[in-house]
């Protein structure tokens, strides 16, 4: 009887080992770790690759090149400055948009002992130059004041106006139809300077606005937190002078993001400092564009400038600009 059982549990063992061995399903694959899982849809877009990640974003495709600029047809190749002796200044001009790079007064000296510039140098570069032009196209105000000029009236490069009055012009003209003349007169003995200007694109007359830009320049930089022991009156920043209606009216430099914008019929508008001006005479009924700037300087200095541009009801003829001591 046990032998019999004996003999029933290896068959039984037997059988169930060949059905495992020869007809049972395998077993089911096991899953992957999710370390190894398919790229997601992101890292598929990148191909899967590292460096595909890292690597900086390709920039879009830029915008076409820009057109060529109109062929000049009146012009000169190679920049130059021009200089102007009168008794009273040195000025000199660039044939670069033809405008001014210093007004030195002969008679007054910085701390340096050089003459005292009224144009102030190492301004951000976004800042225009005296005499720049400025219509309501950025692109064509760019052009008129960095295309080169030819100019007239000068004898390699220098002006002698020291004792009769004498004229600087600068001209330009392109292939697309714009032409500026820019006329500058000279008086020997004082510190005015008159200006003219005649502008057309395609034949039509256009009338730019006369841009002085900062100003006026520093003797010497002001402290930038003066205290009320250190306060120098000479060192005070500018302001407006304006003379409208029979009275002379002051706008401090502070008060002018409140009245950047002044309109009227004025005997001269301009900016002024402690001991300098800058103004039209005369000018008649015009609007007067203006805006204060901060340029740090070092050691804890500062320079505070006003930029104001002037715009005539027509293209001016011979307006005039006083630049000197008051």
């Amino acid at each position: 009887m046990e032998r019999r059982v004996f003999i029933a549990i290896v068959l039984s063992f037997l059988v169930l080992y060949m059905y495992q061995a020869y007809f049972a399903p395998p077993p089911p694959a096991a899953k992957p770790p999710a370390s190894s899982a398919a790229p997601t849809q992101e890292s598929a877009a990148s191909g899967g690759d590292k460096a595909a990640v890292t690597s900086p974003e390709v920039p879009p495709a830029g915008a076409p090149p820009a057109a060529p600029e109109p062929q000049a047809l009146v012009g000169e190749t190679s920049e130059r400055n021009v200089t102007v002796d009168t008794a009273t200044v040195q000025a000199v001009f660039t044939n670069r948009g033809g405008r001014l790079l210093h007004w030195r007064l002969k008679a007054y000296r910085d701390a340096s002992g050089q003459p005292v510039d009224l144009v102030p140098s190492s301004l951000p570069s976004v800042e225009q130059l005296p005499f720049s032009l400025r219509v309501d196209q950025p692109d064509l105000t760019a052009r008129l004041n960095s295309v080169l000029y030819r100019v007239s009236g000068d004898s390699n490069g220098h002006v002698d106006a020291t004792h009769t009055p004498t004229s600087l012009a600068f001209e330009f003209e392109d292939a697309s139809g714009v032409h500026v003349r820019k006329e500058f007169k000279f008086d020997p003995n004082n510190y005015i300077v008159s200006l003219s200007v005649n502008a057309a694109n395609s034949g039509l007359t256009i009338n730019p606005s006369i841009v002085w830009g900062p100003g006026p320049g520093d003797i010497v930089p002001a402290l930038a937190n003066p205290g009320f022991f250190n306060r120098n009156p000479s060192l005070l920043p500018p302001g407006l002078i304006l003379h409208r209606a029979g009275k002379v009216e002051r706008v401090a430099i502070g008060s002018i993001p409140q009245q950047p914008i002044q309109e009227g019929q004025f005997r001269y508008a301009g900016v002024e400092d402690h001991y300098f001006l800058i103004a039209a005479i005369n000018p008649g009924q015009v609007r007067l564009e203006t805006r204060s700037l901060v340029v740090p300087g070092s050691a804890g200095t500062r320079r505070q400038l006003i930029s104001h541009a002037l715009r005539f009801p027509q293209p001016p003829s011979n307006a005039r600009f006083f630049i000197g001591p008051k």
